[in-house]
Parts: structure tokens; C-alpha cells; sequence
């Protein structure tokens, strides 16, 4: 007995491996996300103890950095112009557009088609990234019972944005470091 050189043995063997591999892929993603789910909640469930052990302390802490709020502020926009700067040009990536020049930049927001490689190549380069919308509004649980439209924009949007790392500390050749990380990556899907 050997192997069979039979097409529709072929094409089954082909379409096992497929789905196999799109499966360890979800398994993969599944895994990734569940793990990040359980650090946030974990880091706010610390929070929220500290802040309930003392909250005297952390009311002094947050006068203490009010202070500093414009200052912060200023450096975070400083930051959000060198990134898009530095972005332009960049293959399958591009920044979200500016729509507020009073924007705080509490995040600073990349868009890819290629979203999760992008992601991956950041993090094997060393660049932390987030996820801060995974989800579109009408998909969130508490809408199910209202039945919302689709809005596909909103949900491809969903699979699309990533932030990248930007807070008052960020010294300008970290930014360099980035833009320089993200212009290394190859999309596999590039979107105009």
C-alpha cells in the first residue's frame, strides 16, 4: 500500500490542512486575547484595591500630576506630529487623521488592513501595542437585545486600528525607533 495519487484524496488532505491551520490560527487568537482580557482585569482589579486602601493618598497623587497636565498634554501633541511625520509613506499603515487640533492624544492610532501581522511584527520588534476598540458599539453585549444595523465601516474599522505606544516620557528616538519598525513591515494586504 502506498500513497495515493487520487485528486479528490488530494484536494481532502488539502482542505484538512486548511482548516487545521485556520483553526490553530483562531485557537491562537483566541488564547492572545483571553490573555490580555485577564491582565487588564487583574491590573484594574489592583488598582481598584490600592485606590480603596488609601484614597486620601491617591486624590494627593492625582493634585500632584494635575499639575503637570498641560505640560503632558504639549508633549503628547510634540509626539502625535513626530509620528506623523515619520509615518507618511509607511506600506499598508497609516495614521488615523487628525480631526481635533485639540486633541490630547491619550492614544495614538494606526490603521492596517493587515492589523494582527502588523501587531505581531511590532511586537517581535519590541514595540508594545494595544487594542482599545476591538469591538464595534453595535456588536457590544449590551446592544444584542436592540437588535442594531450592521454598520460594517464600524466593524472592519474594529479589525483594523492599533495604538501605538505615546505618553510625556516617550523620547523622540523611541518614536524613531517605531516609525522605523513600522516601515520594516511587509502587509500582505495593502488597502488604499
Amino acid at each position: 500500500m502506498g500513497a495515493s495519487a487520487d485528486p479528490s484524496v488530494v484536494r481532502l488532505a488539502g482542505l484538512a490542512s486548511l482548516v487545521a491551520g485556520a483553526c490553530s490560527m483562531a485557537v491562537g487568537e483566541y488564547i492572545s486575547m483571553r490573555a490580555q482580557v485577564e491582565l487588564l482585569e487583574r491590573l484594574l482589579t489592583e488598582e481598584r484595591e490600592a485606590i480603596a486602601r488609601n484614597p486620601d493618598r491617591q486624590a494627593a497623587i492625582l493634585r500632584a500630576r494635575l499639575t503637570h497636565l498641560r505640560s503632558w498634554t504639549d508633549e503628547r501633541r510634540t509626539l502625535a506630529t513626530r509620528y506623523r511625520a515619520l509615518l507618511a509613506g509607511a506600506v499598508g499603515v497609516s495614521a488615523v487623521p487628525e480631526q481635533d487640533s485639540g486633541h490630547v492624544y491619550h492614544l495614538f492610532v494606526v490603521r492596517s488592513a493587515d492589523r494582527d501581522a502588523l501587531r505581531a511584527h511590532l511586537g517581535e520588534s519590541g514595540v508594545e501595542t494595544l487594542i482599545h476598540y476591538p469591538v464595534a458599539i453595535p456588536r457590544q453585549p449590551a446592544l444584542a437585545e436592540t437588535r442594531p444595523d450592521g454598520c460594517p465601516v464600524a466593524a472592519r474599522t474594529c479589525g483594523e486600528i492599533l495604538s501605538l505606544p505615546l505618553h510625556p516620557a516617550l523620547r523622540d528616538d523611541e518614536v524613531d525607533e517605531i516609525a522605523a519598525a513600522v516601515h520594516a513591515f511587509k502587509p500582505r494586504t495593502v488597502v488604499s
